[in-house]
């Protein structure tokens, strides 16, 4: 899994793509964390290039979620690919997350 973050329009953005697995999460745990310590309250997590993500790495997002959430911040999550989408649907969790289809959407959202 590769992360490469951006700054846009007051969000932090993290550009995910590859594999977020057991070996990759808290590699995205510990972005994330950082993220977060600097005071950002908004973050867009673009899955657009994310070829499968296993439940470590939905636990990771459901985590950052919630540290928002206790911080009065917000996390979006954009671009999800069908096939993972359908995981976000059957575990409902397109009704826990803001989701977008894309990231301009997210940064307008």
């Amino acid at each position: 899994m590769d992360i490469l973050i951006e700054q846009q329009n007051g969000t932090s953005v993290l550009k995910l793509s590859g594999e977020v697995d057991l070996n990759t999460s808290p590699e995205l745990r510990s972005q994330i964390k950082g993220v977060l310590q600097e005071n950002n309250k908004s973050v867009c997590v673009d899955l657009s290039a994310v070829k499968y993500i296993d439940s470590s790495g939905i636990a990771t997002l459901i985590e950052a979620q919630q540290k928002l959430f206790d911080t009065s911040g917000e996390l979006s999550l954009c671009g999800i690919p069908q096939k993972i989408y359908s995981v976000f649907e059957i575990a409902k969790l397109d009704q826990v997350f803001r989701i977008y289809p894309d990231l301009d959407a997210a940064l307008k959202g």
